[in-house]
């Protein structure tokens, strides 16, 4: 395998997957780094190779398509790797199976997406509570429920993802707990029309737990968990419209909670690079400033997807896309028409992934 590349990506998701085909496609050398073996990234994640004949989701054959396309270009994938130093010019220090080796390029791009934001309450770290990402990660990589009787609580549309897929796989609901109202829905309804499969599939799993019987405590937080070496039982509050608690807590049996509030920006590996950062609650709390094709200040620097800001896993692929066509212009192809087409469907779904992210910034309560 070579050591020098025109273009280096870190990050397998969305963004960093087709940041990395975009400017392979004008022809230049590029680099897939990621921590995982498959692409795919958190949101098209691939399964475990004992589950590989269950039956296909929109977010598997999603991924499918993107690993395939990565398998048929000239891409350069390393996974299972993890970078440690990046120093300017650009060499990257990368570890894979105990070894370090030193890989270099003439632009870098980060897409390092983000990670889950959980709200600390009393007895959050019982085992048996885990985040709502990490029980998307375990349903898509193992088809397996979190526990025998869950509660999931949480913030925007994933709380009734993750209770419709215990369902799905076999596990009891024992309750669906969430701060938002009925009319923080109503709000956000008109973006969430610019993507009317997406409502459908939303509305389908709340049908779901409304025909199941399973109660749904609107305007409602977990208050606190109980249990010493297992989840018992979780208390819930209901809140008013700042999200503080209000009135007597109510006591529900579990023997596991999905927890959640939302997603915040990946920014470190951008920061210690010396990229500015600046603080946007509508986009997931601190961002690096970028320009709107991902170029930062510092030259032969680019950040993309969610570690820009929380807009959805397709405002994230397509953001990668535009990412990668910038660097190879700045490498001196022409891709300006290109730009534009990828900028354009950037910001139309941007618009359903904002309104998602609205409905988990957190309130002074």
């Amino acid at each position: 395998m070579s050591d020098r590349f025109d273009i280096i990506v870190v990050g397998g998701g969305p963004a960093g997957a087709r940041s990395a085909l975009a400017a392979s496609a004008q022809g230049l050398s590029v680099a897939l780094i990621d921590e995982q073996t498959a692409i795919g990234g958190q949101v098209w994640r691939a399964k475990n190779a004992s589950i590989l004949s269950a039956p296909k989701t929109p977010d598997t054959r999603a991924g499918d398509a993107l690993r395939q396309a990565i398998l048929a270009s000239n891409i350069t994938h390393i996974g299972g790797a993890r970078v440690w130093q990046i120093e300017a010019g650009w060499t990257l220090h990368v570890v894979r199976d105990g070894t370090s080796s030193a890989l270099t390029c003439k632009s870098l791009i980060l897409a390092t997406g983000a990670r889950e934001f959980v709200q600390p309450v009393p007895g959050w770290t019982t085992p048996g509570v885990l985040g709502l990402a990490g029980a998307t990660a375990l349903f898509k990589q193992s088809l397996a429920p979190p526990g025998k009787r869950t509660i999931v609580s949480g913030t925007g549309p994933l709380i009734f993802f993750v209770a419709s897929e215990i369902r799905r796989l076999g596990g009891e609901v024992a309750a669906v707990v969430t701060p938002n109202s009925h009319r923080d829905w109503m709000r956000a309804l008109p973006n969430m029309l610019s993507r009317p499969a997406l409502l459908a599939r939303g509305a389908i799993w709340v049908a779901d737990l409304m025909l199941a019987g399973v109660p749904i405590y609107w305007q409602h937080g977990v208050a606190g968990v109980s249990g010493t070496e297992q989840v018992h039982a979780v208390s819930i509050a209901k809140l008013d419209q700042s999200w503080a608690r209000m009135g007597e807590d109510i006591m529900l049996d579990a023997d596991s909670l999905c927890l959640g509030n939302g997603l915040t920006p990946n920014i470190e590996a951008a920061h210690m690079l010396g990229v500015s950062v600046r603080h946007d609650p509508a986009l997931g709390g601190w961002l690096p400033e970028v320009d709107e094709e991902g170029r930062t200040s510092i030259i032969g620097l680019y950040v993309c997807g969610d570690g820009t800001g929380i807009r959805g896993a397709e405002a994230a692929a397509y953001h990668g896309t535009l990412a990668g066509l910038c660097a190879a212009a700045d490498l001196g192809h022409e891709t300006a028409n290109l730009q534009k087409k990828a900028k354009e469907k950037w910001h139309r779904s941007a618009r359903f992934g904002m309104a998602m992210t609205a409905l988990s910034m957190p309130r002074a309560g």
